[in-house]
């Protein structure tokens, strides 16, 4: 499989049984959330934009979060301990739509690194990195950790 064709196909057929999707949405409450799908093609950054564009008049009056898996560059998210991994789009997405917050990944060690964080904010967005569990082995019974924001306490 080469690099541009990478996604989630295979959940496509899910959408709408309880599971968020790449290129989906959804409302809860106040929030109005923005699943991104994989970027690695012009063809896909530009899919993502008109995903944005298109889920934008949705998104008015709600707090607009959005599910993306790499973080923006220049953020301390997006560091790795040698350079920064950001995706170069993501900051002008943020300035351009304004979400209230972007939950992503990516750069998994990045809170344990010097510079890195696991909470930045980029143009008054809040940006989250989801890190990872020290020590967590795959097949451990236990459930892995997890993370719990509240949301009146970034207001």
């Amino acid at each position: 499989m080469g690099l541009a064709q990478r996604n989630a196909n295979w959940m496509q057929d899910k959408q709408g049984h309880d599971y968020g999707v790449d290129g989906g949405d959804f409302t809860l409450g106040d929030l109005y959330i923005s699943i991104l799908p994989w970027r690695e093609s012009p063809e896909q950054r530009d899919a993502i934009e008109a995903q944005l564009i298109a889920q934008q008049a949705e998104a008015t009056g709600k707090r607009w979060i959005w599910a993306y898996h790499p973080p923006p560059k220049g953020s301390p998210v997006a560091w790795n301990g040698r350079r920064d991994f950001g995706y170069d789009a993501s900051p002008a997405w943020i300035e351009h739509f304004g979400p209230y917050m972007v939950l992503g990944g990516h750069i998994h060690n990045a809170p344990f690194y010097a510079n890195g964080s696991w909470i930045d904010q980029v143009q008054g967005t809040w940006v989250f990195n989801s890190g990872m569990q020290i020590n967590h082995k795959r097949n451990q019974t236990d459930p892995p950790k997890e993370c719990t924001l509240q949301m009146s306490a970034l207001d």
